[in-house]
């Protein structure tokens, strides 16, 4: 019975099942699948008719599993033998739609992609980045550049955003970027009658209003109170509220938000198009009010149901068809198609016509947070909120059994506000292992947050989207509605950096174990059933949540101290980041990746495995010479991770980065890195600097800068580790005659396996056992040289880099080492800590 209540919960669930079973196996299934497709349908009838429904039931859900392992086949095979060429290549392409945008970038998804010099068609989609180029494009234009094409792939570090499934959902198979304002040229002009240039041209006019008018009268009527930053912030959460773009909006904006438990508001989710719902019918609503007689041919809710069809449709679309509002999207037309049809509706059914639509166009899409976080978000309230309030209806009675109109208006305020709170909660707690799994941290202040935020939202939306079309007639009153807007906005980012900024928020929570998951989603799933209907014949239900959520806390603050040193050298691309961390200590951070002005090795590697293994303070950083591929990203680390001192080998220049870094720890925590610097201990662990003292000099060259690299050795036990930054053979050949013991058993290459370092009287000296390279793939064109892997290879170290290899893992217990491989090692699959004697 429950089955055939739920008929698309039913389909949806199998075809899940086969996404699932597909991409964990990725084994295929050809062509027959959809071919059988339509003998399994007539299948299914004829059980109907013979009344066997059970056996029609396990027909169908066959039949919803082989297609779901089907379309995923395709999906994942989807440009797998796409292999990007070495060099730069003319590319023409006609462009879809736009994504992002921000300050002097735009980031579009082009189609029809074909290399112009190898005369070959490109597979699937491409993504291009147009940075400090401003000619007008609109959707269906041929244009023409030249780029370096890559696929997109992860890096392969813990912690990191799945970027290539997020790629592989939205049918993207290769990257592009062009830079300058002579790096694109258009071929030909789309016509501007087809629906996707009216979509795209109406999202740039909407973008160039904002541009003009928003945050310009506060700052003109307010300008003590809102400043230049406050009317950038105002203007970019509006614009991705709007949008649907979150280009513009501010990192610690961003941070606000995340922290706050706010962030869903950031993007275009089931909550805007729910707004976008409630105005199309208040406008029939002031329709019919100005023209009464329109009653008489058209009832109230079926000229709602028809008007907002289409404003969902446009909405959607001017948006870029996102997930969470996709989602949203059609479940309001199943409800309206409801409405019009007069037939009632299942909000279960139509959560899961939903996901069988979405999932049956993109079944990769089942994978991405914004799929995930949304359906669980809406599924725990509806499962939960019809329920409590039929509950607390039978509980307390209508409202109308109040004598007083006073008591009847404070009960059914009372009566909103447990709504809107069980509302929240049912959400929150549908999505809670999500967040910790994905995220690391959980926003304490969620439900305060959203209490106060949520009406704002609504003239935020309302009058933002009224505002463009209001401009048409008058610039005036369209600039007076973005006005509301950005009060609105102005306050919904008060209230995010106000929970944001207090203690305890958010919740950080490091990698969930197995166990530990299945605890947190016994932990929510007990307090939601109890939240279904909580009595006090339900007690038990919620003790046994609370029970699994001492347990949980429990395993996390007071999980045991591991006993090996561990090191992590993070793939940060043609730069250096490693995070060494001894028994007993904070651990240290060696470089930090590189920083440009649209990259944060910082912001976008660091701190997210740093959130992933749990790291809330580290004891020491040390930069190994100052240039951006090593100390890029350090800045934005300390800023938001307590550091206890920091290392470098001081010299002259101090670029305004460094000086920067250094000014955030105080003076006698700013320590020298030489051979004069008595060992240092770190946990159970002895680091030791073999590097000279540099002399002062105003001015360095690149080279200079190298051979002034920090070179430092970690001891633990037997083992011992050598970094050597970019000391190039001049900076060897002084190691080498200093009598100092080079011998390591792993070492870090210098520069990145660089034909200028790693001397074979180095390598000799040093007899490593592992050598890490920090670098890009050795297919590249920027890779390590193959002589200086080869000579290490014959001096008998395993070779590991991290730009093929991902993040290399070294585990030991002082006298083994165990090697874990973020992707893969070689040509092989991924290693888990392998045994190296």
């Amino acid at each position: 019975m429950g089955a055939l209540a739920f008929p698309a919960v039913f389909g949806v669930a199998a075809l899940m099942a086969g996404i699932i079973c597909e991409s964990s196996y990725a084994v295929g299934m050809e062509n027959w699948t959809l071919i059988a497709f339509v003998p399994g349908l007539v299948l299914v009838f004829a059980i109907v008719r013979t009344d066997r429904v059970v056996l029609a039931w396990i027909a169908a859900a066959l039949i919803f599993f082989l297609i779901g392992r089907e379309i995923t086949h395709k999906q994942l095979e989807l440009g797998r033998d796409f292999t990007a060429p070495a060099s730069k290549t003319v590319i023409h392409a006609s462009v879809g739609m736009l994504w992002a945008s921000g300050e002097r970038f735009r980031t579009f998804f082009v189609d029809n992609g074909f290399d112009a010099e190898r005369g070959i068609d490109l597979p699937g989609r491409g993504r291009l980045v147009v940075r400090n180029n401003d000619i007008p494009l609109c959707s269906g234009d041929r244009i023409a550049f030249r780029s370096r094409l890559r696929k997109p792939l992860n890096r392969g570090n813990p912690g990191e955003y799945d970027w290539e499934i997020e790629c592989k959902h939205n049918n993207i198979v290769w990257l592009a970027s062009a830079d300058g304002p002579d790096s694109l040229a258009i071929i030909s002009r789309a016509s501007g009658l087809s629906p996707s240039a009216a979509v795209f041209k109406t999202r740039d006019y909407v973008a160039q209003f904002l541009d003009l008018h928003s945050g310009k009268i506060l700052s003109a009527c307010l300008p003590n109170y809102f400043s230049s930053a406050t009317q950038a912030k105002v203007h970019g959460f509006v614009k991705g509220i709007l949008l649907g773009d979150q280009g513009e909006i501010d990192y610690s904006v961003q941070q606000s938000f995340s922290s706050s438990g706010l962030v869903h508001v950031l993007s275009a989710s089931g909550l805007h198009v729910g707004i976008v719902v409630a105005i199309s019918f208040l406008f029939v609503k002031i329709c019919f009010h100005l023209w009464p007689e329109a009653l008489l041919w058209m009832p109230y809710r079926v000229a709602g149901a028809i008007f907002s069809i289409p404003a969902v449709i446009f909405y959607c679309s001017l948006i870029g068809a996102r997930v969470p509002a996709v989602r949203s999207g059609i479940m309001a037309l199943v409800v309206a198609a409801g409405i019009l049809m007069s037939k009632r509706w299942n909000s279960l059914n139509t959560l899961a016509v939903a996901a069988l639509i979405i999932l049956l166009g993109n079944p990769l899409a089942l994978f991405t947070p914004g799929f995930q976080l949304s359906f669980l978000a809406v599924g725990g309230i509806i499962l939960i909120v019809p329920e409590f309030t039929r509950n607390l209806t039978a509980m307390q009675g209508p409202f109308d059994s109040e004598r007083s109109w006073s008591a009847r208006a404070i009960r059914r305020v009372c009566w909103y506000f447990v709504l809107i709170m069980v509302t929240s909660l049912a959400a929150t707690l549908a999505i809670t292992p999500i967040l910790l799994q994905l995220f690391h941290s959980f926003p304490v202040w969620t439900l305060a947050a959203n209490l106060i935020t949520d009406f704002a939202l609504l003239p935020i939306l309302g009058c933002g989207l009224v505002a463009p079309g209001a401009a048409l007639l008058s610039s005036s009153v369209g600039a007076c509605f973005i006005a509301v807007a950005d009060v609105f906005s102005w306050f919904v980012i008060g209230v995010a950096e106000f929970f944001a900024y207090i203690p305890g928020s958010p919740l950080y929570v490091p990698h969930l174990s197995l166990n530990q998951l299945i605890l947190c989603w016994a932990m929510c799933l007990f307090f939601l059933w109890f939240l279904r209907n909580p009595s006090k014949r339900r007690v038990r239900i919620a003790l046994a949540g609370v029970a699994s959520f001492l347990i949980l806390g429990g395993s996390i603050l007071f999980s045991p101290e591991d006993p090996e040193l561990k090191a992590v050298f993070l793939n940060v691309g043609k730069a250096d980041a490693a995070f060494v961390q001894p028994p007993g200590s904070g651990g240290m951070l060696v470089d930090g990746g590189l920083k440009t002005s649209y990259f944060d090795a910082g912001r976008s590697i660091v701190l997210p495995f740093f959130q992933w293994q749990g790291t809330r303070r580290v004891d020491a950083v040390l930069i190994s010479h100052p240039q951006m591929d090593h100390m890029g990203g350090l800045l934005t680390v300390v800023k938001l991770i307590p550091v206890g001192s920091l290392f470098w080998n001081p010299v002259g220049d101090r670029p305004r980065h460094l000086a920067d870094i250094i000014g955030h720890f105080p003076s006698d925590r700013v320590l020298s890195a030489n051979r004069e610097h008595p060992g240092v201990q770190v946990g159970r662990a002895v680091l030791t600097f073999l590097n000279p003292a540099q002399s002062q000099k105003t001015r360095m060259s690149g080279k200079e800068l190298n051979n002034a690299s920090v070179v430092a050795r970690l001891d633990y036990g037997e083992i011992s580790f050598l970094f050597t930054g970019d000391l190039e053979r001049e900076g060897e050949e002084e190691l080498l005659s200093s009598d100092l013991n080079l011998c390591a058993s792993v070492l870090k290459v210098a520069h990145h396996g660089g034909r200028t370092s790693t001397s074979r009287q180095f390598v000799e000296a040093v007899k490593p056992r592992i050598a890490i390279i920090s670098g890009e793939s050795p297919m590249t064109r920027t890779g390590p040289h193959h002589e200086i892997i080869e000579r290490l290879q014959s001096a008998g170290a395993h070779v590991f880099i991290t730009g093929r290899d991902g993040a290399i893992t070294v585990q030991s217990d002082g006298k083994r080492l165990y090697i874990t491989t973020g992707s893969r090692y070689g040509d092989g699959p991924r290693l888990v800590k392998r045994a190296y004697d």
